[in-house]
């Protein structure tokens, strides 16, 4: 066999079993993506309903949540699981300070991180709010996004 055909031979083989093997991943990261799609939308199409909150996020609930959605009764309640309720600081003579306990479930903090982006970026009331505030330090202006 002639060098230049081998070596042709070899690239065309080295580069298709890659891009069989991409394909395959593609496709199928698609069909469990419309699986997760059509879940939520199933099991919980409200989660849907607020601006930001886009499928991924709303599926991060719904596993936090569990078998047993009704031990979540209150925002606070979801706001400790997520790690983003505020905790009092100092010795008790500081009166007021807060800060955000970095507890709690990461995956679920994350997609909360997410949605408050979102609304900060594309959300009209959100904007205002950040751009009426944008002196302040991020962190307390991600805490004070309103609808989040």
């Amino acid at each position: 066999m002639d060098p230049t055909t081998w070596k042709a031979h070899a690239l065309h083989h080295a580069l298709r079993t890659p891009a069989q093997r991409w394909q395959y991943l593609n496709d199928e990261a698609k069909a469990l993506t419309k699986a997760i799609v059509d879940l939520v939308h199933r099991a919980a199409p409200q989660l849907l309903e607020p601006f930001g909150i886009g499928v991924d996020t709303a599926a991060e609930i719904l596993v936090v949540a569990g078998d047993n959605p009704e031990r979540i009764k209150s925002e606070a309640v979801l706001a400790k699981l997520a790690g983003i309720a505020p905790v009092p600081t100092g010795s008790g003579t500081t009166g007021g300070r807060h800060r955000i306990n970095h507890g709690g479930h990461r995956q679920l903090t994350a997609a909360t991180y997410r949605t408050v982006i979102v609304r900060m970026r594309f959300h009209q009331r959100g904007e205002r709010h950040v751009h009426a505030d944008a002196g302040g330090p991020l962190p307390a202006r991600l805490r004070a996004v309103p609808g989040t």
